[in-house]
């Protein structure tokens, strides 16, 4: 009787707690992708329900392991029995697998991708770490890896409440996943997909479809009037602007929909985007040449840097700081890297850019002939 209670008692704090999660006001960040930089952000550090982070956490991990050569996405894929008792009799996702077949790893990623269904999440992950258990601390190594310190994962259900993420990290990953030419993105995309050799053809249930957006995905639930979305970003790409909006709690597609764009308008609006180093400007700072037939040198910039600013003045968290040495010695190459200049916003560095010599500066003729420190000390 104990035990029967013990157990009502459980499932009700379980309900509770997705029902106090489905009323949490949902928190949202705008990102700049192309530096990282936070433009908005709304309880953007509190904890919430993660729904698929972890699919999305997984599809970023096998393409890092492919890349690295460590598993090949090609490789053919068996479902275990008890994952296949564990998920396949829920059916909640609408999608099966049959234990008496093999597939390819790049197919299950890409049906996550597509219909999100825990199943072939939990197959390609098996495939990846190991057991069941291996495999979710092997998401939550790698989240650690990416530096998400809030973000974990107790269980491969996409409707857990106990899986927890903030409204920051998410966005930190998907800035990952949808970095132009990754598989992620590619199979994110796709509006259908012949899985099982062509018997199924899969939709994409993670799209949200809305011409003000370039890209967007949303983590649907349920089916009808309780159709809710748990977890959704969507990005706009104008020349080289490419902001990220995300929203992380449960609300009405229509809903989450039009605050993103709502968001969206309002940060580029407000933003400008401003050039703060130019490719091959001069910076402002003088190294000192030493032993040269060219006493002093005006490092340029390697490459350039383009931050979305308020239009009503400078990020005051902003600061531009030089990593150069006050002199070097001849000879000097045209083009040789002699330090960084360094780009912060709110202590969090947004670019590393090279610091170059704008010229070849030759070693003066008595240096030469007489050695550097020797043709200093003739000369004083």
């Amino acid at each position: 009787m104990r035990r029967w209670l013990l157990c009502c008692a459980a499932g009700l704090l379980a309900v509770s707690v997705g029902q106090a999660s489905d009323r949490m006001p949902a928190a949202s960040i705008v990102v700049d992708v192309t530096s990282g930089a936070v433009l908005s952000s709304e309880r953007a550090d509190e904890p919430y329900p993660a729904g698929r982070l972890h699919h999305w956490l997984l599809l970023l991990a096998a393409q890092d392991q492919a890349a690295l050569g460590t598993l090949p996405l090609d490789v053919p894929v068996a479902v275990s029995q008890e994952t296949m008792r564990t998920y396949a009799a829920e059916k909640r996702d609408g999608f099966a697998l049959d234990a008496k077949k093999t597939y390819l790893l790049s197919d299950l990623l890409k049906a996550v991708a597509l219909t999100g269904a825990d199943l072939a999440a939990v197959a390609a992950a098996e495939a990846m770490w190991g057991a069941s258990d291996n495999a979710l601390e092997g998401i939550n190594e790698y989240g650690r890896r990416l530096g998400l310190k809030h973000t974990r994962f107790v269980s491969w259900r996409s409707d857990d409440p106990s899986n927890q993420t903030t409204a920051r990290e998410a966005a930190a990953v998907v800035v990952r996943l949808v970095k132009p030419g990754s598989l992620p993105r590619e199979w994110s995309a796709l509006r259908a997909f012949p899985f099982d050799d062509g018997r199924v053809v899969l939709s994409n249930r993670m799209l949200l479809l809305d011409p003000r957006f370039t890209w967007g995905l949303a983590d649907r639930t349920g089916s009808g009037p309780k159709r809710v979305v748990r977890l959704a970003a969507a990005g706009i790409e104008r020349e080289q602007l490419h902001l990220l909006a995300l929203s992380l709690g449960a609300s009405a597609e229509k809903e989450v929909g039009a605050a993103l764009a709502a968001t969206l308008a309002r940060v580029e609006q407000d933003y400008d985007l401003v050039p703060l180093v130019r490719e091959g400007e001069p910076l402002q700072i003088e190294v000192d040449v030493e032993g040269g037939q060219e006493t002093k040198l005006v490092p340029i910039a390697g490459q350039g840097f383009r931050l979305p600013m308020r239009r009503s003045g400078p990020e005051p968290g902003l600061q531009i700081r030089y990593q150069l040495p006050s002199a070097v010695t001849a000879p000097v190459r045209r083009g040789e890297v002699l330090g960084e200049v360094i780009i912060e916003l709110d202590g969090k560095v947004l670019a590393v850019i090279p610091a170059l010599s704008p010229n070849s500066i030759a070693a003066d003729r008595l240096q030469s002939a007489t050695g550097p420190t020797q043709g200093l000390r003739l000369w004083r």
